[in-house]
């Protein structure tokens, strides 16, 4: 079940990620071309990222229980990883590039603070 659930969890990162950035691309009415592009290119980054992270949980979950922030960790670090792959220029950034880094850290500090605030409420007696 604790499986299932950082699994939804991540899903939903990658699913904030793509929505986050397809309304930042909306809301600057920037050009069509590549960038209109973008929203979909974070979700294929997303979904390899999912994809590798999962298996790579899997296998350690083998040998060691993880917990939710560290398989949360082992996300966005494939997902830096796969998004350089795919383009994302390290050397010489854009506006376009450092929103997907904060995107990024701005939905991991979200779910993050979210999960510690579920936690909380559930060891706190009533």
């Amino acid at each position: 079940m604790k499986t299932l659930q950082t699994l939804g969890i991540l899903l939903l990162i990658g699913v904030l990620n793509t929505i986050i950035t397809a309304e930042y691309i909306k809301l600057l009415k920037l050009p069509s071309g590549n960038v209109a592009m973008l929203p979909i290119a974070i979700m294929a980054v997303s979904g390899i990222s999912l994809a590798v992270s999962t298996a790579l949980i899997l296998i350690i979950s083998i040998k060691k229980q993880l917990n939710t922030v560290i398989s949360m960790l082992i996300y966005h670090i494939i997902y830096f990883i796969s998004g350089a792959l795919f383009g994302m220029d390290w050397l010489s950034f854009t506006n376009v590039d450092l929103f997907i880094i904060f995107t990024a850290f701005m939905v991991w500090g979200f779910i993050f603070v979210s999960i510690k605030f579920f936690q909380s409420r559930k060891k706190s007696p009533q």
